[in-house]
Parts: C-alpha cells; sequence; structure tokens
C-alpha cells in the first residue's frame, strides 16, 4: 500500500509448535509494525506498540510399562535365573524429566534417564533367582510368580508421572 492515513495491512504466518512448546504448555507470539514516514522529504521511522498473543498447549504425561521374562524356565524351580526386561515409553505428548524405574524383585535394579521425549522408550533388564519360598507360594489357584515394575518420573509443570507394568512366570 502506499501508507495513506486509515489504510492497514494484514500479515499472516505460521509456526510449527515445538517439544518445548508443549512442555512449558504455552507459545506466546509477540509483534510489532514498523515504516518509514516521510513527510515533506524527511524519513522519520514509526512503530507501533507491540501486540501478542498466547496459545495454550494441552500437556499429556503419560508412561507406559510392560515386563517380561526373556529367559529362565517356565515353570521355574529354586535355584532357576529369571531374567525380566521392563520397557517404558513415553506415550504422553510431554517429556519426562527424572525416570527411574524400580522392581521389587530386583531391589539391585539401576534404570534411570535424565529426559525421556514422547515415543522415547527405557529398557532395563535385571536377573533375579528363585527362591524354594517362591516355589513353595505357587499353588493350582496361582502358579505362576507375579512381578510388578513401576516407572516414576516428573512431567515439565512438575507433578509426578507414574505407571506399573506387571507380569507372572
Amino acid at each position: 500500500t502506499n501508507g495513506s492515513p486509515g489504510e492497514s495491512a494484514t500479515c499472516t504466518a505460521s509456526y510449527f509448535i515445538t517439544q518445548d512448546d508443549l512442555d512449558q504448555g504455552s507459545v506466546t507470539n509477540t509483534a510489532t509494525a514498523s515504516t518509514i514516514f516521510a513527510p515533506g522529504g524527511v524519513a522519520t521511522p514509526v512503530e507501533s506498540p507491540s501486540s501478542s498473543a498466547t496459545a495454550t498447549a494441552t500437556g499429556n504425561p503419560v508412561l507406559t510399562v510392560t515386563k517380561a521374562v526373556t529367559a529362565g524356565p517356565d515353570p521355574a524351580s529354586a535355584g532357576d535365573v529369571l531374567t525380566y526386561e521392563i520397557t517404558t515409553e513415553n506415550t504422553g505428548n510431554q517429556t519426562i524429566l527424572g525416570l527411574t524405574v524400580t522392581d521389587p524383585l530386583i531391589p539391585s535394579l539401576s534404570c534411570t534417564v535424565a529426559r525421556l521425549a514422547p515415543a522415547g522408550t527405557l529398557v532395563c533388564t535385571g536377573d533375579y533367582t528363585v527362591t524354594q519360598a517362591d516355589v513353595d507360594a505357587r499353588d493350582a489357584a496361582s502358579p505362576a510368580l507375579p512381578n510388578t515394575a513401576t516407572a516414576r518420573g516428573t512431567n515439565p509443570s512438575g507433578g509426578p508421572t507414574t505407571a506399573v507394568g506387571s507380569t507372572t512366570h
């Protein structure tokens, strides 16, 4: 346009949301307009006040834990070693921070990651030696050794995010 009084211009642009935007919970965009006004041939810069708009994001921090025996006899006897594989997947849309996986049958399990991005996985393995008490606790109604693993982390807002996965063998 030629910049006559009362005229306006509309500008549009696209912005692609990043993972950091989802983790922060919003995106704020600030814009200003500027031009050079030249009355009588004297160039004078003119700038509008800035204007901002904020779009909020819906965070959905979700973890999914699956657990399986990857090695060892079935049924297991006292002294047999069972190898467990615990897979934690970030099935939400926010990064999970300080993720730790624990398993009461494998107290020595050390499985952590500082950040787990959406669609990311953490795979942990650990061995458990079946005890005679495990074998003695079996009966017709419950012939398998139950086992549960828990994944705990923090979502970007500081809230807890927890999931549990279990298996029997």
